[in-house]
């Protein structure tokens, strides 16, 4: 998860829901849950983008923060390869075929 989209889910669980869901929020990361992903300097220029291209729609820095880090294909596949490795020997398997997520 973008880390932009972490205060605006807290917020808005906070508001809508109650502390408690905030703090079931907080405790779901790490482990097998949520990871925090954090946004690179390259993102920056990506997430301004759509931004500037839907300006008369609400689109704002939340929503870039998650677009924009997929515009980065390569590094996008780099993390599926490693996640896939990752679940693979836990499952005890050599590999884990993630050709159908990394097409494209």
């Amino acid at each position: 998860m973008p880390s932009p989209v972490m205060g605006e889910a807290g917020c808005l669980l906070e508001s809508r829901v109650g502390p408690q869901a905030e703090v079931t929020f907080l405790k779901s990361f790490g482990g097998s849950g949520f990871h925090v992903a954090e946004l690179e300097d390259g993102d920056l220029p990506r997430m301004a983008e759509p931004v500037e291209r839907y300006v008369d729609l609400p689109l704002g820095l939340v929503d870039a923060a998650v677009i924009a880090p997929l515009s980065g294909a390569d590094r996008l596949r780099r993390h599926h390869s490693a996640a896939a490795a990752d679940v693979a020997g836990r499952r005890g398997q050599d590999r884990l075929d993630v050709r159908g997520y990394l097409a494209g």
